[in-house]
C-alpha cells in the first residue's frame, strides 16, 4: 500500500492505492531472462499502480509459475531513498543501458544520465517469501523523477545485483 511507504520516500510515490512490481525470475524457462542492455525483455520487468478503489478480480499465476507473496514486515527492502548497491551504482547500470553502453564511467554524459534516475525499490532475496534470486541477490527499479511524478510507471527499468 502506497500509503504505507516511509514519509522520506513518498517525494513522488502515489499517496494512495498499491504499487505492484513484477519481474520473471525463469521459472517456466531458465534461457529467458530481463536484461537492460534488450527492450524486448523488459515486459519481464514490470510495475504498475492500482489507485484506491480500483475495481480489480483476484486471478491465480498459470500453473507453471509460482507467485511471490508478500511478507511481512518487509525485510531488506525498501520504496524511495537511496539504493545500497551490491556491486556499483545502480544508477550508473541504468545510465550505462541508456546510453547503448558507448560511455566509460566517469564520462560526462553518463554522469547526466546516472543523475536523471532514482531508487524506486529495492527488494533483497527473502527465503520466507520463496523469493530467492541467488546469493545476495537484490532487484533494484529505478525510474526518472518526472516519470515518477506523473505516476508513469511503465518507465521503470530493472537492474539485478548480486
Amino acid at each position: 500500500m502506497c500509503r504505507t511507504a516511509p514519509r522520506g520516500a513518498r517525494r513522488g510515490v502515489p499517496r494512495d492505492g498499491t504499487l505492484l512490481f513484477f519481474s520473471f525470475d525463469g521459472q517456466a524457462d531458465d534461457e529467458v531472462f530481463v536484461s537492460l542492455d534488450d527492450p524486448a525483455t523488459r515486459v519481464g520487468a514490470r510495475v504498475l499502480y492500482i489507485p484506491e478503489n480500483t475495481p480489480v478480480l483476484p486471478a491465480e499465476p498459470p500453473p507453471v509459475l509460482e507467485a511471490c507473496p508478500l511478507v511481512e514486515p518487509l525485510v531488506g527492502h525498501q520504496i524511495g531513498g537511496h539504493a545500497v548497491p551490491v556491486q556499483g551504482p545502480v544508477e550508473y547500470e541504468i545510465a550505462n543501458a541508456t546510453h547503448g553502453g558507448a560511455h566509460a564511467w566517469g564520462d560526462e554524459p553518463l554522469d547526466r544520465e546516472a543523475e536523471r534516475w532514482v531508487l524506486l525499490a529495492q527488494f533483497a532475496g527473502d527465503a520466507d517469501a520463496k523469493a530467492t534470486w541467488g546469493d545476495e541477490v537484490v532487484l533494484y527499479w529505478l525510474i526518472r523523477p518526472e516519470d515518477l511524478a506523473a505516476h508513469r510507471f511503465d518507465q521503470a527499468r530493472l537492474i539485478v545485483q548480486g
